[in-house]
């Protein structure tokens, strides 16, 4: 098989989730594969009908695409949530989702 990317989905609670461990090959980067997967992942959290999605990065230069790509779908830097702890190497963010229940 030939994978390009994946992502994953974690319930915090039945009112939100968090984005876990995107990746997308390095021979498909820059070729529309994370966003295609956020797109996905998004979908699934509104199906689930929580309230928002968060996430953890990573705060060094490296991680700039994917805090920018965040930032395109609609991610807003926040605070450390769920079990996460203040960490000069995360970054946090969070993104409100508009589900039938929450207009």
């Amino acid at each position: 098989m030939n994978y390009k990317g994946c992502g994953a989905l974690k319930e915090i609670d039945s009112r939100s989730g968090e984005v876990k461990s995107m990746r997308t090959a390095l021979a498909h980067r820059r070729r529309g594969v994370a966003g295609k997967i956020l797109e996905h992942i998004i979908f699934e959290a509104e199906r689930r009908t929580y309230d928002c999605l968060n996430l953890e990065t990573g705060a060094i230069p490296e991680f700039a695409p994917a805090r920018a790509l965040y930032i395109r779908y609609g991610f807003e830097y926040r605070g450390p949530f769920a079990e996460y702890i203040d960490d000069p190497n995360s970054v946090f963010m969070t993104k409100k989702l508009y589900t039938s229940e929450n207009g």
